[in-house]
């Protein structure tokens, strides 16, 4: 089902944004095994047009990470089927894939859950960033369990304080994980966020 943020036409000025999640094969530095990038044209109420979507399934170049595994359930023979389903025709290992090059070009603004970890898979540095994570942080103030402070608040956590809909079996799928960070994002300029429009509003 399309969500309720999704308009025909903008009524105003408008900002090409990308939403994004990246499955991988560990920390900064391993191989990426699934890539979702939302791309869509947003404005300051908080409505959006898509644009396109970039969502592939790559095998690790180095050795496979159970650790990993055990987050995102991506096997090499359920990666292999993915990219069968997919019919793909696209390079087998993400860093080889210069199509995302194409897909990017053009757009600086990038959002992401936790984006410190996803941008540090990305052939470039994105100009323009936006953490749904950080940003939520004083907004849901959730207590550390042993510190100071407030903790970073979870995907569902995050998407159940804005009345999102959760869906705990597709829990680090890369697509879904990039989609409610865009309706999370999209809830945020709608309640006038400061962050959210100052992000939007920067050139």
């Amino acid at each position: 089902m399309a969500p309720l943020f999704w308009v025909n036409s903008l009524s105003m000025s408008s900002r090409l944004v990308i939403f994004f999640d990246f499955e991988t094969n560990g920390f900064a530095g391993s191989s990426v095994l699934e890539a979702a990038l939302i791309k869509c044209r947003v404005n300051s109420e908080g409505e959006a047009i898509p644009i396109h979507i970039f969502h592939r399934y790559y095998h690790a170049e180095e050795s496979f990470n159970m650790r990993a595994f055990e987050v995102h359930g991506l096997s090499p023979d359920i990666i292999e089927d993915n990219r069968m389903e997919q019919m793909a025709e696209y390079a087998r290992y993400f860093a080889k894939d210069e199509d995302l090059l194409v897909f990017s070009s053009g757009c600086s603004h990038w959002v992401a859950h936790n984006i410190d970890f996803d941008k540090d898979f990305l052939p470039f540095e994105p100009p323009r960033r936006f953490c749904t994570m950080r940003e939520n942080t004083p907004v849901l103030r959730l207590p550390r369990r042993s510190h100071r402070g407030f903790k970073f608040p979870t995907l569902r956590e995050t998407a159940l304080y804005y009345g999102l809909d959760y869906d705990e079996s597709r829990a680090h799928n890369g697509l879904y994980d990039a989609t409610l960070a865009r309706d999370i994002f999209l809830s945020m300029v709608k309640k006038k966020h400061a962050g959210a429009l100052g992000f939007l509003s920067q050139m």
